[in-house]
């Protein structure tokens, strides 16, 4: 796979970050394989495996990484589809 990075990094110093990477456990190794990509090009990334503290209230977590972030990238599979009725319609709330 093959990811191109254009753009300049937009994340600030106030914790804002450039992209919030949204992904189910299967996908875990290709989204920190993309998260990797990116900050290697010196963009800032919220991913849940590294930002995410032991304990922490998940849902809580993915509404600030969503506000806080510039753009979401979101990787797609068949596991990720049923994310959102797994955790109580999770997806759909995020952006509110």
């Amino acid at each position: 796979m093959l990811l191109r990075v254009s753009g300049a990094p937009r994340g600030d110093r106030d914790g804002n970050a450039d992209f919030f990477m949204s992904y189910t456990r299967s996908d875990q190794l290709g989204a920190e394989w993309i998260s990797w990509v990116l900050e290697d090009a010196g963009f800032r990334v919220v991913v849940q495996a590294w930002d995410f503290g032991p304990g922490a209230h998940f849902v809580a977590e993915i509404h600030l990484a969503a506000r806080h972030s510039s753009r979401t990238i979101a990787v797609l599979s068949r596991a990720y589809s049923g994310v959102g009725v797994r955790h109580g319609g999770v997806a759909g709330r995020v952006g509110g």
